[in-house]
């Protein structure tokens, strides 16, 4: 996202759109996992400082997909989730979906 740079441990992720239909023509009902997310990551902050004043990277990069804690503190920024580092509970593949 250009002009938006997250401060610190801060992570900008779009969320992704959960299928309504197969590929086959079924309809589904949507999924709906009130403790967890699963999007894109859009932007990264520079990371985690300590109380040292060091800063660690975030290991992972823009464009990596994530599943992250919505209990955690999800703040809704331009339509966008706007999430600590702390939050995010694992790095995964595109097309996996959870439930």
């Amino acid at each position: 996202m250009k002009g938006f740079k997250p401060y610190g441990d801060c992570v900008m992720i779009e969320a992704c759109k959960q299928k309504d239909q197969t590929s086959s023509g079924i309809y589904i009902k949507p999924k709906d996992n009130p403790h967890y997310g699963n999007g894109q990551v859009v932007s990264i902050g520079a990371g985690i400082l300590d109380e040292k004043g060091k800063v660690f990277p975030i290991e992972f990069k823009e464009g990596d997909y994530i599943i992250y804690d919505k209990r955690q503190g999800v703040e809704v920024v331009m339509g966008y989730a706007l999430v600590k580092v702390q939050s995010i509970v694992a790095i995964i593949d595109k097309n996996t979906e959870i439930s």
